[in-house]
């Protein structure tokens, strides 16, 4: 069974996406775009299958808190929540929100999440260390990369 999905990000110059687990940038039209992609289940997908069919997204620990709680968990997709220290804990705090799971493995979490009927595309959407497991792993087959450049370094400036 594969383990296959998508990269959603947004950068600056300095490849920076983040700093002290938050955005550093909040441009309104990357959020829409971010949750139209993330979001977005053609008709033709619902139609197909007699389930509601929803994407999932896959975070960190730390992204999924740097949520703001109005936000938690991501609407119209389900949320998967990657830990490896503190699996049992968030386990625990989420399991009874729906449409939330909580993997301790990148690979296991996505295979997971492709063999789910429900569930139609997976995105990743931080943080770093997710990234770069899902780039370097080679069990995880990234499809598509979709990368908002912004055109900026925040190192210039005081953050």
């Amino acid at each position: 069974m594969s383990s296959r999905c998508n990269i959603i990000v947004a950068k600056d110059l300095a490849n920076i996406i983040g700093f002290k687990n938050d955005l550093v940038y909040r441009i309104p039209t990357d959020m829409k775009f971010f949750n139209g992609m993330t979001k977005n289940v053609s008709q033709h997908v619902q139609q197909k299958n007699k389930l509601r069919v929803q994407n999932a997204v896959v975070m960190g620990h730390n992204t999924w808190r740097s949520i703001p709680n109005k936000f938690r968990p991501l609407c119209d997709r389900h949320n998967m929540i990657l830990t490896k220290n503190n699996y049992e804990f968030v386990k625990n705090s989420v399991d009874t929100i729906p449409n939330v799971s909580v993997s301790n493995d990148l690979s296991t979490g996505i295979r997971a999440l492709n063999a789910n009927k429900s569930v139609n595309e997976v995105f990743i959407v931080g943080g770093e260390n997710i990234y770069r497991e899902a780039l370097e792993n080679d069990e995880i087959e990234v499809d598509k990369l979709f990368l908002t450049e912004i055109d900026y370094d925040i190192r210039n400036s005081e953050y």
